[in-house]
């Protein structure tokens, strides 16, 4: 009894000591589960079309007396066949059609016209946000219509939907040329496309009535002649008249793509751990600003970066109302900075001086510096460069300008080892020189006293560039990147279009461009990351796509990546064709994908503001800024992320997990004890 009771303890005691460990591994390791098969989406894109490859042949219709108008179902007899769905028109001289001009737009000229049709059932009491019918087709022309110089216009091609009350609705109408090889057309649905084809079957959210008694609808593709087969002012007779041949059109596939917005699996978002939401009062803001116009103020992100002891750096841009601008001829913009520590507490906000905007942020040694511009109070109210050193706690040490007749503005800033601070401008003058448009190098002391200033020829927007300082040179990047030794000389360059870049702390270089044509998605549009060594040699690439189950790939725009501590990349990508989520994708120190996560907030982010950006700290948490719509319009808001190996004590305290590991090893110590002495 007595051993038993002995092992009892010393499997108790082992137990928790698993179970300690395995809380320091949790808190440690902790990030989202992989996903590399699929891209998570808040968008489901379904087919409706139940038989897309004609197994079956379709119901069929023929309008008009005419005669002219057949139809025929192939049977694919092998492997190598298919099946299709084949409609003709065979036009003999003289045999008159009955045309209705005018009528109903969306049918075709003519009485006399054949199409055949799938039905689908739609199950829900809500539109679609988009839909996009595509059909796979190829043309015969025969006799008249394959050499008479104008045959192609004697017909067209038809897509439809007709609801269940009859109503038809023109989602396409082909134009010439017709080529006698398969080809795809795609009719995308408009707006009315969209209202035609669903609201009847939605009912009523106050009556309850819906208008179409049954929720099918029926998708059509025709040939039917046009007017100008008719009458036609190019021919002597109407071409009805004389024309002998046929048009004979086979169709393969058939595919209606319905797109519904509905919440994504919660396991394919990635939560944020830290939300923090600047909501400012406007007289915090604007301390000046007549009551009046207090109430239309904005807010606007610009920046986000953070240090090496885990403090988090936010730069926005405030702006009172142009009401005030106009009725009183006063302006009110603040640069505002605002310092977080790792869990996003604010610890203090900190205001430039009035008509200051800021685009630039970087720190050096625990020390702030930005870049942007301050309007001048003459009579040309053009705008100087400034750069402003913040201490750690938010005091400005100084600010410096530079300027002249144009209009000059910071937009990139970095500093070196030495404390030398550096700058992208960008300086135009279109009140007297239209064309004319800049930037330049400037380098000032660690004092704010310019050193020189070296103009490029590189025409840069406002927000357009941004600047790296390594142990081996100045980095910048405007479209390519390009890297300069400390005298402004340029070194090499990568002519990439690069959408973004960051750099890790051995100096190599990650960029982030786009296109077609690379990787085992040829024809798709895709997201290309590279990392280049600090002698521009490309060390790996990998192309990344997201193919759609509509046969499209994802389209999207990188707007920011990072570099983790244990060397993989993350990158924030946005999609701005039909599915417009916000992602967070992940790969590895070789360029391998890890995965890809919708990124989750109540308001993420807000529509038609500038794009969020990310910094990942040494704790391994990924740190985005970005504007959302709060309790007082636009706010600034920051979110944490895990995205790695997560160091920073989130729910258990280091000092309590070592306290827990050293509790259980006493423990199991004296368990030991217990059974040599008492056996």
């Amino acid at each position: 009894m007595r051993e038993y009771r002995s092992c009892v303890i010393v499997c108790f005691a082992i137990f928790l000591l698993i179970a300690q460990i395995g809380v320091v591994t949790d808190v440690i390791t902790n990030e989202p589960g992989i996903n590399i098969e699929s891209s998570p989406s808040s968008v489901t894109i379904t087919n409706y079309i139940e038989d897309p490859y004609f197994t079956t042949e379709p119901e069929t219709i023929v309008n008009g007396t005419s005669g002219e108008f057949s139809s025929s179902h192939h049977q694919a007899v092998d492997e190598n066949d298919f099946n299709y769905m084949e409609l003709t028109w065979d036009h003999v001289a003289n045999t008159s059609l009955d045309f209705r001009i005018g009528e109903d737009e969306n049918l075709p000229d003519c009485f006399d016209f054949i199409y055949f049709y799938q039905d689908f059932d739609w199950p829900f009491n809500e539109k679609p946000i988009d839909a996009d019918l595509q059909f796979n087709f190829s043309t015969t022309l025969t006799g008249s219509f394959a050499t008479e110089e104008y045959g192609n216009l004697m017909f067209r091609i038809y897509a439809w939907t007709i609801d269940s009350s009859g109503n038809w609705q023109q989602v396409l109408k082909t134009y010439p040329p017709y080529p006698d090889i398969y080809q795809e057309r795609r009719a995308a649905f408009n707006y009315f496309d969209l209202v035609e084809t669903w609201e009847g079957m939605i009912e009523n959210s106050t009556t309850g009535i819906q208008e179409d008694p049954e929720d099918i609808v029926q998708v059509a593709i025709g040939l039917a002649p046009t007017h100008k087969f008719e009458t036609f002012s190019t021919y002597e007779d109407d071409p009805w008249e004389f024309y002998e041949g046929s048009v004979s059109i086979k169709i393969k596939s058939m595919d209606l793509w319905v797109y519904m917005d509905e919440d994504p699996d919660p396991s394919q978002v990635l939560s944020p751990i830290y939300n923090s939401t600047w909501d400012y009062t406007v007289r915090e803001v604007f301390p000046d600003i007549p009551k009046e116009f207090e109430n239309s103020s904005r807010v606007e992100f610009s920046e986000i970066t953070t240090d090496t002891n885990d403090f988090v750096y936010v730069l926005c841009n405030v702006y009172a109302s142009y009401i005030l601008y106009v009725n009183q001829s006063k302006t009110f913009t603040y640069q505002f900075i605002q310092k977080y520590n790792a869990k996003l507490e604010l610890l203090w906000s900190v205001r430039n001086d009035n008509r200051t905007v800021a685009y630039g942020l970087t720190i050096h040694d625990g020390y702030i510096y930005t870049t942007g511009f301050i309007r001048t109070d003459d009579e040309t109210n053009s705008r100087n460069l400034i750069v402003t050193k913040w201490s750690p706690n938010g005091e400005r040490l100084w600010q410096t300008e530079w300027g002249g007749m144009y209009d000059e503005e910071g937009t990139g800033i970095a500093v070196s080892s030495d404390g030398s601070i550096y700058v992208w401008a960008v300086y135009w003058n279109l009140r007297f020189e239209p064309e004319f448009w800049k930037s330049s190098f400037l380098k000032f002391d660690s004092s704010g006293t310019l050193l020189w200033n070296k103009t490029n020829e590189l025409p840069l927007m406002p927000r357009g560039a941004e600047l790296e300082m390594q142990t081996d040179g100045m980095y910048s990047w405007g479209g390519f990147v390009e890297k300069r030794n400390f005298n402004c000389e340029p070194v090499w360059n990568i002519s990439q279009s690069a959408l973004a870049v960051n750099f890790d702390n051995s100096g190599n270089i990650y960029i982030a461009s786009y296109g077609y044509g690379a990787g085992a998605h040829s024809e798709e549009w895709q997201i290309m990351i590279s990392k280049w060594n600090s002698n521009g040699v490309e060390l790996w690439q990998t192309n990344y796509t997201i193919p759609l189950p509509d046969g499209r790939s994802w389209i999207f725009q990188c707007r920011s990546i990072d570099v983790a501590p244990d060397g993989s990349v993350l990158a924030i990508l946005h999609g701005w064709q039909l599915i417009y989520d916000y992602h967070m994708v992940k790969f590895d120190s070789d360029g391998n994908h890890l995965w890809d996560k919708i990124i989750g907030d109540d308001h993420w982010p807000m529509s038609g503001q500038l794009e969020p950006k990310l910094s990942i700290s040494d704790n391994g948490l990924a740190y985005i800024g970005f504007n959302r719509l709060g309790n007082y319009g636009v706010e600034v808001a920051v979110s944490a992320f895990i995205i790695g190996p997560n160091t920073l004590d989130s729910e258990f305290p280091t000092t309590m997990i070592i306290g827990g590991i050293s509790v259980a090893a006493v423990a199991v110590v004296a368990a030991v004890i217990y059974i040599r002495k008492y056996r």
